[in-house]
C-alpha cells in the first residue's frame, strides 16, 4: 500500500502529538513578589485636593492643606514666570539638573559633585536607602516624624528602631547614641521641623549627634 506524504503542517502536529505532556503548577502573580514586601501594610497617601474637597462638601479655594510640608499660597510670581516662559516644555529636563547645582555650589562654597537633586524629598531618601541598606541593617527613626522612613526602610528589607521624642518633641540624644551602640544602624534621620508637630530642633542639638558612628540625615517635613 502507497502512503501518502504529509504536509508539513500535518508532520508539525504528529510530533507534537507524540511528544508527553508536562502539567505546569500555575503560580500567582503574589509569588513573583518578594516575600518581604507582601508583609507590608498599605502605604496611605495623602488625599489631593479635589478629594478633600468632595468629602468636605468645600470648594478647594477654601481648603489649606498642613499634612504634606507644601506651601498653601503657591509659587512665587518669578517661578510662575519662569514656568511660563519655558523653551521646550515638551523635553525632559536636564536629569543632573546641572545649572542649578553649579549655582548651589557658587552659593554654598561646596563641589556641585556633593549635591543630588530629587523630586521632593520622599525620592532622594528613597534613593538613599537604596544605595546605602543591606537586608537586615538598621535605621534610627524619632517619632513623632516623618512617615516615609519606617516604609522605605520596610521596603528594602532593614529593620526600624525608634527612638520617641521627650516632652516638648525634643530629641532624646542620650537615647539616640545609646541605640546607636546597640544597634549600629546604619542611617540616623533627624527631622526639623516636623509636619507632624511644628517642632524645631536646634542647630546643636542635632550636631551633637555628629559623633554618632552612621550616616545620619537632617530633612525637613
Amino acid at each position: 500500500m502507497k502512503s501518502t506524504p504529509l504536509t508539513q503542517c500535518q508532520a508539525g502536529e504528529a510530533r507534537l502529538a507524540q511528544r508527553p505532556v508536562v502539567a505546569r503548577a500555575v503560580k500567582s502573580g503574589a509569588s513573583f513578589v518578594r516575600p518581604h514586601l507582601l508583609a507590608l501594610a498599605p502605604y496611605k497617601p495623602i488625599e489631593p485636593l479635589d478629594v478633600l474637597s468632595a468629602r468636605l462638601g468645600r470648594p478647594a479655594s477654601e481648603i489649606v492643606k498642613l499634612d504634606a510640608n507644601e506651601n498653601p499660597y503657591g509659587p512665587p510670581p518669578e517661578v510662575r514666570a519662569a514656568l511660563a516662559d519655558l523653551e521646550y516644555p515638551n523635553i525632559y529636563p536636564d536629569p543632573e539638573c546641572r545649572a542649578l547645582r553649579e549655582a548651589m555650589a557658587q552659593w554654598y562654597g561646596i563641589p556641585k559633585e556633593h549635591f543630588m537633586i530629587g523630586a521632593g524629598a520622599d525620592e532622594i531618601i528613597d534613593f538613599l536607602m537604596r544605595c546605602v541598606l543591606e537586608p537586615g541593617d538598621c535605621i534610627i527613626d524619632c517619632p513623632p516624624t516623618f512617615t516615609m522612613y519606617v516604609y522605605d526602610a520596610a521596603v528594602n528589607a532593614a529593620r526600624t528602631v525608634t527612638v520617641p521624642r521627650l516632652d516638648g518633641f525634643r530629641l532624646d540624644i542620650k537615647g539616640i547614641k545609646r541605640a546607636v551602640e546597640e544597634f549600629n544602624p546604619k542611617i540616623l534621620f533627624l527631622t526639623s521641623p516636623t509636619t507632624q508637630t511644628g517642632a524645631s530642633s536646634q542647630t546643636e542639638t542635632c550636631w551633637s549627634c555628629w559623633s554618632c558612628r552612621c550616616w545620619w540625615c537632617l530633612t525637613r517635613h
